[in-house]
């Protein structure tokens, strides 16, 4: 007796086109969900990197590594061979050590009588004011900061905040007779959000806030589209150091310590 023989049969094309489909509404679906979600967990990467930068090189102050440090932020330019787009950030933490700082302290007159001057940024190939130029270094493309494409800041700490100060954009001399101002905060968004169409304007700043004067928190006004943020955070930071990282809630208006 012979068996019969089972019969296979494929997908016909119309199956295909059905199964094409189904796939494609449901990564339709996802992907503002993944995407949102890659933004986010970019956007929070850079800011932990950063803070990071900042906590360690104040414990190293505190241990007594380096008595006088100085946490440097750029937004990289062309240099050389290389060619950096608006908004990528380097983020450097350096370190003078304590034979060099009692020099300065005790034989340098510019370091007694010119102090907004202590906070020296120094861009060379050795280390020349700071022992250690780069004690911990950090640069993303895809997190940027409330620095003007192609500027720089820093601000320096020492152990009892004697030395504390600024220089670049963290520094403004004020008006005639007032003592400068040194900022102790620092906006960090995602970098694809803080391009004009993926282009910087000459006097543009990323990450911008607008405080109004009756209001504590910042009305976020990041580029000319009037896109909203979505990953907007901001560090802040003591003379001493202490460091604290906080994220815009626009649902809460308000900041959310993290």
């Amino acid at each position: 007796m012979r068996v019969q023989e089972k019969k296979t049969k494929g997908f016909t094309i119309l199956e295909l086109i059905v199964v094409i489909a189904i796939i494609s509404i449901i990564s339709a679906a996802a992907y503002p969900g993944f995407t949102s979600w890659m933004k986010a967990r970019q956007a929070k990467a850079g800011i932990v990197k950063i803070q990071d930068l900042f906590t360690t090189i104040n414990t190293q102050v505190q241990r007594g590594t380096y008595p006088f440090v100085q946490v440097y932020i750029q937004h990289l330019e062309n240099l050389k061979d290389i060619s950096y787009p608006d908004g990528i950030i380097k983020v450097t933490t350096k370190g003078m050590e304590q034979k060099k700082l009692a020099q300065k302290r005790y034989n340098d007159n510019e370091w007694k009588n010119r102090p907004y001057e202590r906070c020296k940024i120094e861009n060379t190939e050795s280390p020349v004011y700071w022992d250690n130029d780069n004690i911990n270094s950090f640069t993303s493309e895809k997190i940027t900061v409330n620095i003007k494409f192609k500027s720089d800041a820093a601000i320096c700490f020492s152990k009892d905040g004697t030395f504390y100060g600024a220089a670049g954009e963290f520094y403004s001399a004020g008006l005639s007779g007032d003592p400068p101002d040194t900022d102790s905060t620092l906006y960090v968004c995602l970098r694809s959000e803080a391009m004009n169409h993926g282009k910087a304007t000459a006097d543009y700043k990323s990450c911008q806030t607008t405080v109004p004067m009756d209001v504590e928190v910042p009305i976020v006004k990041p580029h000319p589209l009037d896109a909203e943020y979505k990953y907007f955070y901001r560090i802040t930071w003591s003379i001493f150091g202490n460091v604290v990282t906080e994220k815009w809630s626009e649902k809460g208006d308000k900041w959310i310590e993290q």
